[in-house]
């Protein structure tokens, strides 16, 4: 708690918390897209108010967008600079929207990036338990991926959701927030 600078409820589908970092503060923007049948119009919406956030965002810190994208993402070549190879689907309509956001914000979607049983890379298991997605995700910009050490998903954690959760290494140190 004591390393948190400030925390914000954007919409019921964003909310930022601001991290003290020893070298950059990090804002960590929360997301929970609409999902693929929604109509366009609130897609949108959707990415627009995310816009307006990330705009508001010192230019400074550095900024990690993670949640629920709704959004399954490929391997096709168009999209490599801002998709890693590790994933589990061809791009749908909503991964197409993310890949663009994230190339208009020179972001990189880096839990693609690292290689690990299917497992450990899907983040929702569908109601068959058979079926397995991978449609949260974590991004970051461009020239900071490197912050970025790993980014798996864990099961066996007892969540009232058919997500699991995501678990992200990351290279800062953070420190206390002086005068609470």
């Amino acid at each position: 708690m004591n390393k948190i600078l400030g925390f914000e409820p954007i919409s019921g589908r964003i909310y930022k918390l601001r991290i003290k970092g020893k070298f950059y503060n990090i804002p960590l923007i929360n997301i929970y897209a609409p999902a693929e049948d929604k109509e366009e119009d609130i897609k949108e919406q959707f990415y627009e108010e995310l816009q307006r956030t990330l705009d508001r965002v010192p230019k400074h810190d550095v900024t990690i967008i993670l949640g629920d994208m709704n959004a399954k993402l490929g391997k096709e070549e168009v999209f490599s600079q801002v998709v890693g190879r590790h994933t589990l689907h061809i791009t749908n309509e909503n991964g197409e929207m993310v890949e663009n956001y994230a190339i208009s914000n020179d972001m990189f979607l880096v839990s693609t990036n690292f290689q690990h049983k299917k497992i450990h890379t899907g983040t929702r298991i569908s109601l068959d338990h058979e079926t397995i997605n991978h449609i949260d995700h974590v991004m970051i910009s461009q020239k900071r991926k490197r912050l970025i050490h790993d980014v798996r998903s864990k099961s066996g954690y007892n969540f009232d959701s058919d997500h699991l959760l995501l678990q992200i290494k990351i290279k800062q140190k953070l420190i206390p927030v002086k005068n609470r």
